[in-house]
């Protein structure tokens, strides 16, 4: 771990206490960066007394041939998470996300999970 980081680390368990400090840590171990910023502002927000902000919006994957878990997937894939890191937030195994985005291609008639996620992120930006 970097020193930077160290000292941010050290900073937070003396705010929060240890064992509260590393069950955050444990709980968010897979929120990607713009998600940690978007619940950093949250919180800022809320601390502030000015309100609280609108919760981000979910990309919306249009009518299709997927199944629920396949959009959520989708979905997943679309904010850049990996398979194992779809399989870690969803509590299902890496080789089950393999499947899922396999069936996905095929259906979608698609080469790559970038084609997937700008399927996802031009049906979010028409609805």
């Amino acid at each position: 771990m970097p020193p930077g980081r160290r000292r941010h680390s050290a900073a937070v368990d003396e705010q929060l206490g240890a064992a509260t400090a590393g069950a955050i840590r444990k709980d968010h171990a897979g929120v990607t960066l713009p998600d940690a910023v978007r619940l950093g502002l949250d919180l800022v927000v809320r601390q502030s007394g000015r309100g609280r902000p609108a919760p981000p919006r979910e990309p919306r994957v249009p009518e299709s041939p997927l199944t629920g878990r396949e959009r959520e997937i989708a979905v997943l894939i679309a904010r850049g998470l990996s398979n194992k890191a779809i399989a870690d937030r969803l509590t299902i195994s890496p080789r089950t996300v393999d499947g899922h985005v396999e069936r996905m291609l095929r259906k979608l008639d698609f080469t790559s999970r970038t084609q997937i996620a700008s399927w996802v992120a031009a049906s979010s930006a028409a609805r």
